[in-house]
């Protein structure tokens, strides 16, 4: 440990612990050089630090002071104590987003990727396509032909940062006179990107589906395929193929997790089983028809 963190811990745990309290003066620098028996610039360093993180203040003709008082103290002592007692959880198979499998990743391709990119000059100087890299979209392509069944060049996928995006994208394209019909179980954030247009929206219930897309005169309908009915459900086969025979009407499939199941088989993509459906899925993908 560094000398000025010494001082700094020295005198962070006195305040903490209330031997100097609210107000209290601190020993001058001149008296903590003599004290320590180290440098001024070593505890200049430290009191900075002890000023920055709200312990001492500098006070005109009286030198420096302890600046937090018995409410701050009593709440940094329970951030601390909730910090070691509320641990994250772990588990055996985690599926959040934001996780990784270490043991199945190559990081240590993926590293020699990342160097490839950095080493190439012109790509790193140049700007990325509209629709995401051509390379990508192609083995998307091939990816969604062999898991999701879907047929698609790379000039008909767009690749985006999540789905909001891509539906912002689509918005701009879409004729203002169209009515949306949106399942009422569609992602809260899915019916803002609609209404912040100026779409009329109409909601659609799960259990009398395809019904209230006729009764609504309904145009475009967003659904969420995956997570379709009141118990999280997905949308059955039956409901699929009256849905896409339904005519005149534009689908927008959100398969987002539609890979994602455990007991039962991965259903077919709408976009698989007519041509006017245009797909959203792999968390940022869209395919147009």
């Amino acid at each position: 440990m560094k000398k000025y963190e010494v001082i700094y811990n020295t005198y962070r745990e006195s305040i903490l612990s209330g031997i100097l309290k609210y107000g209290d003066r601190v020993d001058s620098i001149r008296e903590c050089v003599k004290k320590m028996n180290v440098s001024k610039t070593t505890v200049e360093l430290a009191y900075n630090k002890l000023v920055l993180d709200g312990f001492i203040s500098s006070k005109e003709k009286v030198g420096y002071v302890v600046s937090m008082n018995t409410e701050r103290v009593l709440l940094h002592h329970e951030i601390l104590d909730y910090s070691s007692s509320h641990k994250e959880k772990e588990y055996d198979y985690d599926f959040r987003i934001q996780s990784v499998s270490i043991d199945s990743f190559e990081t240590s391709i993926w590293k020699r990727y990342i160097k490839d990119v950095l080493n190439d000059k012109k790509l790193m100087s140049s700007y990325g396509l509209a629709q995401g890299e051509y390379g990508l979209r192609q083995a998307l392509c091939k990816y969604v032909y062999q898991n999701r069944n879907i047929l698609c060049f790379p000039e008909q996928m767009v690749i985006g940062s999540n789905y909001q995006s891509l539906l912002y994208i689509f918005c701009g394209m879409l004729d203002k006179q169209k009515v949306i019909g949106l399942s009422t179980l569609v992602d809260e954030q899915a019916k803002q990107v609609f209404l912040s247009y100026g779409f009329s929206v109409k909601y659609l219930d799960p259990d009398h589906f395809i019904e209230d897309i006729q009764d609504k005169c309904v145009d475009v309908v967003y659904v969420n395929t995956t997570c379709f009915s009141k118990n999280r459900q997905s949308m059955s086969e039956k409901l699929r193929k009256e849905l896409v025979s339904l005519e005149n009407i534009l689908i927008l499939e959100d398969d987002y997790n539609g890979e994602l199941v455990y007991a039962s088989k991965i259903k077919t993509s709408l976009c698989s089983m007519s041509n006017h459906v245009i797909y959203f899925g792999l968390t940022d993908t869209l395919v147009t028809s």
